[in-house]
């Protein structure tokens, strides 16, 4: 500012008033995330436990997040082609864990969730060499396996269930109808047979 005695000008002019919502602004959130995956090494002749360190920048944009990655273990003579281990490029210079379309993180949780279990199948990949691709198919194998065993357990609960009822009808019908200790004898052996042979099979 100057001042020449009666008024004080200013040596620079000023901005046109701008109304609410003329300037965008588009930030984002990071926070950096470490994780260690602990796996058992079989190639190792005393089986330790091994650690691979990962690290991550968790980036909120808008209403999701993005997980950049800062840190990868060394992955011995495996492939790290980006469709293999499942990673494209960061808008932020590097590359970041591929998420499909319309599944992406919604808070910052949900980020880490991801980011672990993705560390945990690179780890499993780096020992086995089993490709996370192949891990998720042989777990989501394993799910169905167990449902389809949860489900013949309870067939076979419900079976043993009808039978016993279809027993106890039978039974208050043979003591009412033969009245002799050799008929609710004859009874209780036929109500068991079917139970005890679902049972064994």
């Amino acid at each position: 500012m100057q001042d020449n005695g009666s008024e004080v000008v200013s040596k620079t002019k000023r901005c046109m008033d701008l109304r609410p919502g003329t300037l965008y602004l588009y930030y984002f959130f990071t926070e950096r995330f470490r994780y260690i995956s602990k796996i058992k090494d079989t190639s190792y002749p005393q089986r330790s436990m091994r650690e691979f360190y990962f690290e991550y920048n968790l980036v909120r944009l808008g209403n999701y997040w993005e997980m950049d990655i800062i840190r990868l273990p060394y992955y011995r003579e495996r492939s790290t082609s980006a469709s293999i281990i499942h990673t494209m490029p960061s808008a932020r210079s590097g590359r970041k864990i591929c998420i499909a379309r319309g599944h992406e993180p919604r808070t910052e949780e949900d980020a880490k969730k991801i980011a672990r279990a993705w560390s945990d199948m690179q780890a499993e990949y780096i020992i086995t060499g089993k490709t996370p691709d192949e891990q998720i198919a042989e777990n989501q194998r394993k799910k169905e396996e167990k449902e389809e065993k949860e489900r013949e357990k309870k067939g076979i609960v419900f079976t043993i269930f009808y039978y016993l009822i279809a027993f106890a009808v039978y039974f208050l019908y043979a003591a009412e109808e033969i009245g002799t200790i050799a008929g609710i004898f004859y009874s209780v052996f036929w109500g068991l047979t079917v139970p005890i042979q679902l049972i064994f099979d």
